[in-house]
């Protein structure tokens, strides 16, 4: 679970972090969000104990976010998640699932791997999944959101590699 470090899951939830009551007594946030003032967790002597409790803590984390306001997490291009972050992900929304937490999740179903599928299959079964689906954009939307970004005129090059590579 080493990959949870670069993970844009714990991108999505590093704001929670910078807020200074919410980490408190969450000891294994320190092995995922640098520059936390915590105390290093007591080994467990086993991989699954201690993976289990660092989701535990990000639950937490997540808790006392939504104890205090509702809360919404996106995380983009779940598609190229890895395992670790899947499980994850699954962790928080069985365990969230009577919080005031909103899990939006992007991902392209062309480029879902198994794992990313069986996580779908599991929130179908769970109803707790509300899809929709999206479709690329025309080509005339990306010339007008890349000449809205250049402000002013985006050029036909330009318009077509972008579109291209992102499938719209």
């Amino acid at each position: 679970y080493t990959t949870l470090f670069r993970s844009p899951i714990v991108e999505a939830l590093r704001p929670l972090v910078h807020e200074p009551t919410l980490p408190e007594g969450l000891p294994d946030l320190g092995r995922l969000f640098g520059g936390l003032s915590l105390p290093a967790a007591p080994g467990l002597g086993s991989v699954g104990l201690e993976c289990t409790r660092l989701f535990e803590s990000v639950r937490r984390l997540v808790q006392r976010a939504a104890d205090c306001q509702p809360l919404a997490l996106l995380v983009d291009d779940v598609h190229w998640a890895d395992r670790g972050s899947l499980a994850l992900l699954h962790y928080l929304a069985r365990g969230l699932a009577e919080s005031p937490v909103l899990i939006l999740l992007t991902y392209r179903d062309d480029e879902a791997g198994p794992s990313l599928s069986g996580l779908v299959r599991d929130f179908r079964r769970a109803g707790t999944l509300a899809e929709i689906p999206l479709a690329g954009l025309p080509e005339s939307a990306v010339r007008q959101l890349a000449a809205d970004l250049l402000d002013g005129h985006a050029p036909a090059g330009l318009v077509e590699v972008l579109a291209g590579r992102s499938g719209g």
